[in-house]
């Protein structure tokens, strides 16, 4: 994913509709775009590290990896 593709958390947000849960769970990981999103669940991150976090905001935040790694897989054979 290059710069020009990632997504600001704020913005991802109100994309997705994610919880104030969710939301601050990323803040205190210091996920604040995409990019760090999914580079922190490729290397097997928890996303229940954070505090307060836990089911659900790993449920909301791996189905999120999810779709954008289908949505960009799908997008790098189109380019290819």
């Amino acid at each position: 994913m290059s710069e020009e593709q990632d997504i600001p958390l704020e913005t991802l947000g109100r994309i997705e509709n994610l919880s104030v849960r969710t939301m601050n769970a990323c803040r205190t990981l210091q996920l604040d775009s995409l990019h760090k999103i999914l580079r922190y669940h490729d290397e097997g991150g928890d996303f229940k590290a954070a505090a307060g976090a836990g089911r659900k905001v790993e449920y909301d935040l791996v189905g999120l990896c999810n779709r954008y790694r289908e949505s960009l897989s799908r997008d790098t054979l189109r380019e290819n």
